[in-house]
């Protein structure tokens, strides 16, 4: 299997992504992406970040590749620089553009459409009229200026994005300041890496976003040649191997954000590292299964900032012919990540992860058969309409471990869920209508929907014992009064954009059991290995 399926995947999504596009060039939105804005008229912002799409088009129309009718069109030609130039129509005046809601005024929406739009620019700008390009490079400056002066300090990926979008803008502004910001972002990430090599995002690690940050890096390194980030990018390699799954499958409701995807085009770019390019070329041979999460399963949301990932995995085809083995691989080991709070086991044919900082979170897999044996997202219960789960990222969780025996403490969290409604939508819209609050508001939406915590007083304790042919859950939950309990096998309720897409690992689990109606409970599970 070789990198053209990669291509393969990317080409066919081409005409999807022009058909998101408006390409009247006589309507006020020429050049959007945002197809539920400009055709069918249900949004009132469109989204800034799927301009991105022009990225993929630029990298098809500037490169001869097999079966790639795109290469050298001229109309393609049109529709990248009409991508770029609908960016002036929708930047506000600090240089931001808004994401989801008017007047919200995105770090990270003008950060995830900054890179490969300037990027894309960058490629064809000897190709576009003149009074386009002063349009454009007006757009570029101001948002390399919004970028330069905010900062995103909880979440990292974040940050990488943003330097990457400022160094490729200034390619071609060429401004010392602009530079000086790359400096400063850039010792503020690698200050940030934990000793485990990965990147935190909202009090965690993440699968999915830590596979982005490698690559922002990766591609940063690429083009500025900063000797600085190799190794920090290499370290998040070695993290990150322990977290893919035998079955094609990574990440999960065991990290902070629960994401389920690898970004495939950093690993490539490191293949230099023979554990990063076992890593590319286990995806490559994953990506077409379907089992784990690409780009044939993706809205009109994200499906834009993706294929071009794809594209230049496949014109990166590193030479490099050295190899490691993958953690699933390897012989018998035990590995404690505690800073991340998870837990990998390999032994015989199985590979265990339990997120004990999650409540003990549970994933088996088989590595003969590359297929998943449990799921366990721990339990459910329901009063008065509120629901309460025992799994949530807590890192002052009471845990314990003794080489294979562990013990997990806690209690019940009060899961939020927030409706979309005509009442909250038309609020919100009130409160960002007054511009000098909106950065406030932002930081305390994401408190609301993604790092709060709320307990409830159900008392929950998970033993787990690991042995040669089972594993032992041993669970006792406490109760003020009889509820209803149940167990579930996937289940997540943090506000997280890119996460719960479908993957087929997810019709071979048990999906929720009833455990039954009391006060207490005591419940025993054997799994075999």
């Amino acid at each position: 299997m070789s990198k053209e399926i990669l291509l393969k995947i990317a080409i066919s999504k081409i005409p999807y992504l022009l058909s998101l596009q408006d390409r009247n060039p006589f309507s006020p939105t020429y050049g959007s992406f945002d197809r539920e804005h400009w055709q069918y008229k249900k949004t009132d912002t469109p989204y800034a970040s799927v301009q991105g799409a022009v990225l993929s088009l630029t990298l098809l129309y500037k490169n001869k590749l097999p079966n790639n009718p795109y290469y050298k069109n001229k109309r393609i030609l049109e529709w990248i620089v009409a991508g770029i130039k609908f960016l002036a129509k929708i930047q506000k005046r600090n240089g931001s553009f808004d994401e989801y809601y008017p007047n919200e005024k995105s770090y990270i929406g003008t950060a995830l459409t900054m890179y490969p739009c300037a990027e894309a620019f960058y490629l064809i700008k000897n190709e576009v009229k003149k009074e386009d390009k002063k349009i454009i490079i007006q757009v570029l400056e101001k948002a390399a200026n919004f970028l330069a002066t905010n900062i995103e300090p909880k979440v990292m990926n974040q940050e990488a994005m943003a330097t990457l979008s400022i160094y490729c803008i200034n390619q071609t502004l060429k401004k010392t300041r602009l530079q000086k910001s790359v400096n400063k972002k850039i010792k503020f990430i690698l200050q940030n890496q934990t000793k485990e090599g990965w990147f935190p995002e909202y009090e965690g690690c993440d699968v999915g976003y830590l596979s982005y940050t490698i690559d922002f890096l990766a591609t940063y390194y690429q083009k500025s040649k900063d000797k600085r980030v190799i190794k920090p990018i290499n370290d998040a390699i070695e993290f990150i191997s322990y977290l893919i799954h035998p079955n094609g499958t990574a990440g999960g409701e065991y990290t902070a954000r629960f994401t389920e995807y690898l970004v495939p085009h950093g690993f490539e770019v490191m293949a230099k590292n023979p554990l990063s390019n076992a890593i590319s070329i286990f995806l490559e041979k994953a990506i077409p299964t379907g089992k784990v999460t690409s780009i044939d399963r993706l809205d009109n949301r994200y499906t834009p900032l993706y294929v071009h990932q794809y594209i230049q995995t496949y014109l990166e085809r590193s030479k490099s012919k050295k190899i490691s083995s993958i953690p699933f691989q390897r012989k018998d080991f035990t590995k404690h990540f505690p800073e991340a709070g998870i837990l990998i086991v390999k032994q015989g044919n199985s590979y265990i992860i339990i997120g004990t900082k999650k409540g003990g979170v549970i994933r088996i897999y088989d590595c003969k058969k590359k297929k998943i044996v449990l799921s366990d997202c721990g339990y459910v219960t329901k009063e008065n309409n509120k629901t309460y789960s025992s799994t949530y990222l807590e890192n002052k969780r009471n845990v314990k471990i003794n080489n294979k025996n562990i013990i997990i403490k806690g209690k019940f969290y009060k899961v939020k869920w927030i409706n979309s409604t005509p009442l909250n939508h038309f609020a919100l819209r009130i409160i960002l209508s007054v511009g000098a609050i909106s950065k406030i508001f932002r930081e305390l939406m994401k408190k609301l929907l993604i790092t709060r915590k709320k307990l409830k007083d159900i008392k929950f304790t998970r033993k787990i014992e690991i042995k040669r042919n089972e594993m032992i859950i041993n669970d006792k939950i406490e109760l003020k009064k009889p509820l209803k309990v149940y167990r579930i096998d996937k289940f997540s309720f943090r506000y997280m954009p890119s996460a719960r897409f479908y993957q087929e690992q997810e019709i071979k689990t048990d999906g929720v059991e009833y455990i039954g109606y009391q006060k207490n409970f005591k419940i025993i599970k054997k799994v075999k290995l």
